[in-house]
C-alpha cells in the first residue's frame, strides 16, 4: 500500500537573537535558520532581529514591534533563537503569541 504525505509549505517568523556579530554570523542562523531555509519546506519567512530591536527602542518597544510582526505576517511557525536571558523575548510574550494561536519553536 502506497502512503502519499504531503508536505505543506509554511510561513515563518524568526526571532534572530545577535549577541557577538551581525545576526548573519550567529550560530543561530548558521545552524538553524540557514539548513531550515535550505529545507524547500519554507515558502515565506521574514527576520526579526530582536536584541538590535531592543538596543534601539528598548524593551517596550521590541515587545510592541515583534507583536506587531507577529500580527501582521501571521506566521505558520515563530523560531525563537534565544541569547542570553537579560536580553531575551520575554516568556509571558511568547506565551501570549502561542495563545494568539501561533506555534512556537524555541532554541535555547
Amino acid at each position: 500500500m502506497d502512503i502519499a504525505i504531503r508536505i505543506r509549505e509554511i510561513r515563518v517568523l524568526f526571532f534572530n537573537h545577535e549577541q557577538y556579530n551581525s545576526f548573519e554570523n550567529e550560530p543561530g542562523n548558521l545552524e538553524v535558520r540557514l539548513p531550515m531555509l535550505s529545507s524547500g519546506f519554507i515558502k515565506e519567512y521574514k527576520d526579526f532581529i530582536f536584541q538590535r530591536v531592543k538596543k534601539e527602542l528598548g524593551l517596550g518597544g521590541m515587545i510592541q514591534a515583534a507583536t506587531e510582526a507577529v500580527i501582521n505576517f501571521k506566521p505558520d511557525l515563530i523560531v525563537y533563537i534565544t541569547g542570553w536571558a537579560q536580553d531575551d523575548i520575554p516568556g509571558q510574550l511568547i506565551n501570549g503569541f502561542e495563545e494568539m494561536g501561533a506555534k512556537v519553536l524555541t532554541i535555547a
